[in-house]
C-alpha cells in the first residue's frame, strides 16, 4: 500500500518528524522591527526540505495535538552569511519579538530553540 497525506495514522498516534545534521540548503530574510514610521516586516524563509514535509506536518496538526517536529536546515543563506536555520532564527531579534515587539510573545515568528519546530516557524515557508 502507498502512503500519502490522505492515509494518516489514527488521531491518537504520536507523530514525530526530526530532520537535522543534513546538507540541505535554504534562505532566510530577517524580520524588520516596526518603528514609529514603518510597519513590522515579517521574516521569510525557503528550503525544499521544509516545503516538502510541510503538507504532511500540517495534515497531522489538523488532526491531533501529538505532533512534534524539528527540521534544521544546515546551509541557510542570510544577509550575515551561511548558517543553520536554528542560528538564523536565534539571531533575528525582530522575529523573536514579532509585530508587538515583545520578545517571546504570542506573535513571535520564531523561537531561539532548534530549527523549524513551531507552527509559526512552519508558516514562514
Amino acid at each position: 500500500p502507498s502512503s500519502s497525506v490522505e492515509d494518516l495514522a489514527e488521531p491518537n498516534a504520536t507523530v514525530t518528524v526530526t530532520i537535522n545534521n543534513n546538507d540541505t540548503s535554504g534562505t532566510y530574510t530577517d524580520a524588520v522591527a516596526a518603528t514609529q514610521t514603518s510597519e513590522y516586516e515579517p521574516a521569510t524563509a525557503s528550503a525544499a526540505v521544509v516545503t516538502s514535509f510541510k503538507p504532511f506536518i500540517q495534515a497531522y496538526l489538523s488532526q491531533t495535538n501529538t505532533v512534534t517536529f524539528d527540521i534544521d536546515v544546515d546551509n541557510v543563506t542570510t544577509s550575515a552569511g551561511t548558517v543553520s536555520m536554528s542560528t538564523a532564527f536565534s539571531s533575528d531579534s525582530a522575529a523573536l519579538a514579532g509585530p508587538d515587539g515583545v520578545a517571546g510573545g504570542n506573535d513571535a515568528q520564531v523561537d531561539n530553540t532548534n530549527g523549524v519546530d513551531t507552527e509559526a516557524e512552519l508558516s514562514l515557508f
